[in-house]
């Protein structure tokens, strides 16, 4: 899956097996019955939620009525949407209208599931409006008539108010009551356009009882007039912004220009008004990418996002109020990544248009914890550890650990080579075992003395890797702090609320761990990661030497994007994403670097 929304993905009812039918009763009071009245006209939308071996692997039918009046019957492969468009005789109408979808198990596959997003009827209605407080109803155009009368019989509430739209026209209208009878004569803006009308009482009309300036002097910030020269964005949450102040000083006295923003002003300035919306952010970053003379060089979150949506059962921060409230700084779609903020705009495909990494803050002590471990990394003078990078193959069978070996193994050659002319340190799992404990003092004195790079290919779940490399807590590595690359599922994710993933036990740790963790939130497709990891690579120690994580990310994408139509290929460019700042770079030298030891 992708992060944003694909075909016949969306909001949709309970998804229903082969074999198995699901029925809509859609309210239909009321349909007038003469002999001129014109058939209902129906729309019905559903997807199918399963990808089964066989072909075809889908048989769908679709009807009306207690009977079963079959309008469509289609058999296919794959995800596909429907939206089927059909009429109903007015004889046919109830006071409810059935319409069935049908999952028919006539084509020996494993599985074949459906999901119906809605049911609509359009048909004739009498003016007897005496079972409603309040209803919406189209009156067609001719076009031979400027205006039509309206007579609405029995309507129960005192008051009635009448608004009619038509495209982008809209007009509160007046009304004549006799008695339960209401009266009216509505215009037609133009020939052959349709009339919607909207009849309510006056009593449920919410009264606005207040308005407030934004930001106290009713005025969004002017962020297009600032054109700052290659900003470092900062976006984070007003619970820390003191903290992110002190993260913007530090930014700015390295020779940056920072610009750090409120996500809730976003809200109001790009997302009308919609708190933890992350359209907010892309929007945001797409004004800054058109007006500024020079875009934003990285875009740092800082703040813990919570997955939107409810998945296998866990709810997210729509429908959980805790999680909405942890829901700091929000991320985007599910997958959820940060990449896919500005992935797309300006010239770009499925790389970011702004390097982008992530802080899981939850308070402003992580914020200032990880700002002092970037201060500490940042200030390290060039030392031969900087040279060291460690790999650690894992592996369920032996073909997996003979395959994750041979992919790190192209790694060491890269890091090995003239361009960066570093030292590799392997560490390979033995066992079928699950987890290999892997503790040696070998590791824990590498780790001491530092290195630049910690590579892991294996298999791992949100907690964890199947070769047991220790918890960050037990390094002494203060100063010292690698990056991480988690080549597994999961790894990741750090949009969760129940649990503390691996990432951010690494990179929240205070004076130890990693500077940066980039992996998947999701599930990872070894040829697929190993394509994403060897370009990053290339980028990090040879063609982009001296350019920041978040670069080298934006690189790697680049130079493997090149089919767009490959599903895993495109997943794994959205969702490889960064916890940790975007603008850290693995300690280049800016001359060659060698190391005179007397005691060799």
């Amino acid at each position: 899956a992708l992060p944003w929304y694909q075909v016949a993905e969306g909001w949709f009812d309970t998804k229903f097996p082969k074999g198995q039918s699901h029925h809509t009763d859609v309210p239909t009071p009321h349909a007038y019955s003469g002999s001129d009245a014109p058939p209902a006209k129906a729309l019905a939308v559903s997807a199918s939620a399963s990808l089964a071996s066989g072909d075809p692997n889908h048989h769908l039918q679709i009807g009306y009525g207690e009977d079963f009046e079959e309008v469509f019957d289609l058999s296919y492969y794959g995800y596909r949407l429907h939206q089927v468009n059909f009429d109903i005789p007015a004889e046919e109408l109830g006071a409810t209208t059935r319409v069935t979808h049908r999952s028919v198990d006539d084509l020996d596959v494993a599985t074949d599931w459906h999901a119906v997003n809605r049911v609509e009827i359009d048909y004739a209605r009498d003016l007897d409006f005496s079972d409603v407080d309040q209803l919406t109803f189209t009156i067609y155009n001719s076009g031979l008539e400027s205006a039509t009368y309206v007579e609405i019989q029995n309507y129960p509430y005192d008051n009635p108010r009448l608004h009619i739209r038509s495209g982008v026209y809209v007009e509160e209208i007046a009304v004549t009551v006799e008695g339960n009878t209401i009266k009216a004569i509505v215009p037609f803006s133009s020939s052959f356009a349709d009339v919607t009308v909207h009849l309510h009482s006056e009593s449920q009309i919410i009264p606005v009882e207040g308005l407030e300036k934004v930001n106290s002097t009713g005025f969004f910030v002017d962020y297009e007039s600032m054109d700052l020269d290659s900003a470092f964005l900062l976006i984070t949450h007003p619970s820390l912004i003191n903290a992110s102040d002190n993260y913007t000083f530090y930014r700015e006295s390295m020779g940056m220009d920072v610009l750090l923003v409120d996500i809730e002003e976003l809200y109001q300035q790009y997302a009308a008004g919609i708190w933890k919306n992350p359209l907010a952010i892309r929007r945001f970053c797409d004004h800054l990418l058109q007006s500024w003379e020079s875009p934003p060089s990285h875009l740092f979150l800082v703040g813990k996002s919570i997955h939107g949506m409810d998945v296998s059962g866990t709810s997210g921060a729509r429908n959980d109020p805790e999680k909405y409230a942890q829901n700091l700084v929000p991320a985007w779609g599910w997958p959820t990544s940060d990449l896919p903020m500005t992935v797309g705009l300006g010239d770009t495909f499925t790389e970011a248009a702004i390097p982008t990494g992530r802080l899981a803050a939850k308070n402003q002590e992580e914020v200032l914890k990880y700002l002092n471990k970037v201060v500490e990394f940042e200030a390290q003078p060039a030392a031969e550890w900087m040279k060291n990078v460690m790999h650690f193959g894992g592996g369920g069978t032996e073909n997996e650990q003979e395959l994750f070996r041979y992919y790190l193994g192209q790694y060491e050659d890269i890091v090995e080579d003239t361009c960066f002319g570093g030292f590799t340190h392997s560490f390979y799992k033995t066992s079928t075992d699950p987890i290999q404990f892997n503790l040696s003092d070998s590791i824990d004195d590498l780790i001491g003395n530092g290195v630049s790079l910690m590579t892991f290919f294996g298999h791992a779940s949100s907690t964890g890797f199947d070769q047991n490399i220790d918890s960050p807590s037990s390094y002494d590595n203060a100063g010292k702090y690698p990056l991480l690359i988690g080549n597994s599922c999961y790894t990741g994710n750090i949009h969760l609320a129940s649990s503390q993933s691996t990432s951010e036990e690494f990179v929240l740790a205070d004076q130890r761990g990693v500077i940066g963790f980039l992996a998947k939130p999701d599930l990872g497709v070894p040829a697929y990661l190993n394509m994403y990891t060897l370009n990053f690579y290339k980028q990090i120690f040879q063609k982009g030497y001296g350019q920041s994580v978040g670069q080298s990310m934006q690189g790697a994408v680049r130079d493997f994007q090149l089919d767009l139509d490959d599903l895993y290929r495109v997943n794994t460019a959205l969702t490889f994403s960064l916890h940790g700042d975007p603008a850290i770079t693995l300690n280049p030298q800016p001359h060659p670097d060698f190391v005179l030891d007397p005691q060799r």
